[in-house]
């Protein structure tokens, strides 16, 4: 009887503290949408879709009317690191992948890929507000680790 209190009790706490990995998808791509980068100059917009451990990113930017689509191809469990920068009149929440791996990007206006060292998401300064920094990082580490990658823990 005490083994299966006992596996009641860490199934319990597996389901009831930890979001699922289609939740955290869901929550990151609508936050990241709602805090896109918008001014009367220059608006951009993330779409985040997630397929087979790939977080597709659709950037579609517009400035002076003329609009660019970019996509963006970042491998989940490659990912080691990220970083919030604030600006201005924005936050980049910038992505790095292990071992100096490159994101894959192609432009809507050519026919090649790029391949660069990181990644960014272009986020109003509004994301500051409600914890948002945490909240998302907490999202991505539970992202990362959901498709079997490893979360870089700072000592200080």
């Amino acid at each position: 009887m005490k083994k299966i209190t006992i596996f009641t009790f860490l199934l319990f706490n597996i389901f009831v503290y930890s979001q699922s990995k289609i939740e955290t998808e869901e929550w990151i791509n609508q936050k990241i949408y709602q805090f896109s980068f918008k001014s009367d100059d220059v608006s951009h917009s993330f779409n985040v879709k997630f397929k087979d451990g790939i977080m597709l990113i659709t950037d579609t930017t517009t400035a002076s009317g003329i609009t660019l689509i970019c996509n963006d191809w970042i491998p989940i469990k490659q990912i080691s690191s990220f970083i919030f920068l604030e600006h201005d009149s924005t936050i980049h929440l910038k992505i790095f992948l292990k071992n100096n791996e490159k994101i894959k990007s192609k432009w809507s206006s050519n026919n090649y890929y790029s391949y660069n060292d990181n990644f960014y998401f272009i986020l109003d300064k509004s994301f500051k507000k409600n914890d948002m920094f945490n909240r998302m990082t907490k999202a991505l580490n539970n992202l990362i680790k959901l498709n079997g990658g490893a979360i870089k823990k700072e000592t200080f």
